[in-house]
């Protein structure tokens, strides 16, 4: 009777449930990360006895958030030892005031015996992936590690035999000084078990997810915040003003000819910018660049239209500053009391933008755990498994290679698996192997802003000994892939190919962020006539 190979498809993580509780898990960060979203202005007022203009609150043009603060990762061995560290630097436009962390750690290459482990030099590195998107799916960043030339250092690689396989996790704000947020136990810890054990169960667990739900909060009440500032002054400008109508129509304009500049920010006609530094302090302010000056002409600032007068100057007034060498991502607060546009002073200090909040959602291990002592997980696993089995040497009949291909519209991509060194073989195939395929989209921020997708795929046997994985970090798809393909040859020669859906075609780019990163699991086995159903978690 003619063999047959099979294609199993499960979708299990089309909705975050790359944790172990699956979609149930993955619906309640969704559902936690937009109610937070949903209530990110229910913010303190400052004391009413403080707000000496009795005028009604402004309503300004556009009040944007300000942007999201970078994050300093780092994980640590069982030891305490810190194996890994990495600064994610949020784009200059990602604002949203909740957003979620998702970080996946992808294992060395490895074929597992029982007395060593074995690395291919060319994919001996754990690839880490980190997104950062907001619920509603406007925002949308990833970022990786993982070498692009093996001859340099790699991350967290198998040296001597010796898995490095982190086991907390720590997240920090950066700032003057990185404030650390959050521990989570990412994994158990697997300490007294051999290596060859320790890597097997790695493989198995693989990838290692943690998540985390990111918040910042406003100190000041939604209404005093004014539109943001393209950029602020650091120094008294060069420049004659002239006040106006008692304030409305004022201006700066420079003494000289030259383009505007400031904090190393060219600002373009009609940007905002905050006049905090001059040494006569009635003309600070708010202003719009209206001439942004060339060499044969002076540029001119004139107040905002909505910080022009007494009513709209008011004490308290909260100002973000999106750009700058020195001030890019501060908040500035207007102190004095002002009651003549012209005469009184109009003073601003830097105070702390937002609180910036982690908080573990779900992950590999639970983030409740008890962090002081991190758990063995020899003490979690039957004690049957201390040594790994040997692997099966006599079968040597190595299966053909396996193409994934992904379309976007009617672009292909390929990538392929092939067998040069961890040699899948006969026997794998019969008892099955779990393909795995893991789709990160392009940063996006209101529209795109790339065009490029990162793209894994792994390939293990469900014994964890043998562990492949293939990591493309520039996939050029000119849309979202929709669907996918997997082609491969049987042991009798038969050519099988698989053509499945990934996603609908109909869903919005901010839909597909919110789903993301998307995971697909297809299970690959080869039997007489029988399907075996195993199930995925």
């Amino acid at each position: 009777m003619k063999k047959k190979l099979f294609f199993l498809l499960f979708f299990t993580n089309i909705c975050y449930s790359s944790s172990p509780g699956g979609f149930n898990d993955g619906q309640q960060v969704l559902l936690q990360a937009l109610a937070a979203y949903n209530a990110q202005l229910n913010i303190s007022i400052p004391n009413p006895s403080t707000l000496i203009n009795t005028c009604s609150c402004p309503t300004p043009p556009q009040a944007t958030p300000l942007k999201l603060p970078n994050l300093y990762i780092t994980m640590s061995n069982y030891l305490g030892t810190v194996v890994n560290s990495f600064t994610f630097t949020t784009n200059a436009n990602f604002k949203s005031n909740i957003a979620i962390l998702t970080i996946q750690l992808f294992p060395p290459s490895t074929t597992i015996t029982s007395t060593e482990v074995t690395a291919p030099n060319s994919e001996n590195s754990y690839a880490i992936v980190y997104t950062l998107q907001s619920p509603d799916g406007v925002y949308f960043q990833k970022e990786i590690q993982y070498p692009t030339n093996f001859s340099v250092a790699t991350f967290m690689p198998i040296t001597n035999k010796i898995p490095i396989i982190p086991i907390t996790i720590k997240t920090y704000q950066v700032a003057a000084t990185n404030v650390l947020l959050n521990t989570t136990q990412m994994t158990a810890s697997f300490a007294g078990l051999s290596y060859p054990t320790q890597q097997q169960l790695l493989n198995s667990i693989s990838p290692i997810t943690q998540k985390f739900l990111v918040t910042t909060t406003s100190p000041v009440s939604s209404c005093l915040i004014t539109a943001s500032c393209t950029a602020t002054t650091t120094t008294n400008l060069s420049a004659t003003y002239s006040n106006g109508s008692s304030g409305v129509g004022a201006t700066l304009t420079a003494t000289s000819n030259a383009a505007f500049s400031t904090d190393g920010v060219s600002p373009t006609l009609n940007s905002r910018i905050l006049v905090k530094n001059q040494t006569t302090t009635f003309q600070n302010g708010i202003y719009t660049l209206t001439t942004v000056g060339t060499s044969s002409t002076p540029w001119v600032l004139t107040r905002a239209i909505d910080y022009d007068t007494t009513c709209e100057i008011q004490y308290g007034i909260y100002v973000p500053i999106t750009s700058g060498t020195l001030y890019a991502g501060t908040a500035w607060q207007e102190t004095a009391t002002v009651t003549t546009i012209g005469t009184s002073s109009i003073l601003f200090s830097q105070l702390t933008p937002t609180t910036l909040t982690v908080t573990s959602m779900s992950g590999s291990y639970d983030p409740n755990s008890n962090l002081t002592t991190p758990t063995l997980i020899s003490s979690l696993i039957p004690t049957t498994i201390t040594n790994v089995p040997p692997i099966d040497t006599t079968d040597d009949i190595t299966i053909a290679p396996i193409t994934i291909t992904l379309y976007s519209e009617t672009t292909p991509y390929p990538i392929t698996f092939t067998m040069q060194d961890v040699k899948f073989n006969q026997t794998d195939l019969i008892n099955g192997l779990n393909l795995n395929l893991f789709i990160y989209p392009p940063l996006y921020q209101n529209g795109p802003s790339s065009n490029y997708f990162i793209f894994i795929a792994t390939l293990q046997t469900l014994d964890g000994l043998k562990f492949k994985k293939i990591v493309n970090q520039s996939i050029p798809l000119t849309n979202y892939p929709i669907t996918f393909s997997i082609t491969t040859t049987s042991l009798e020669g038969e050519k099988t190919n698989l053509v499945s859906n990934i996603a609908n075609p109909l869903l919005t780019p901010q839909i597909y962020n919110m789903i993301s990163p998307i995971r697909l699991q297809v299970r690959l086995q080869q039997n007489n006539d029988n399907v075996v159903v195993v199930s995925i978690t």
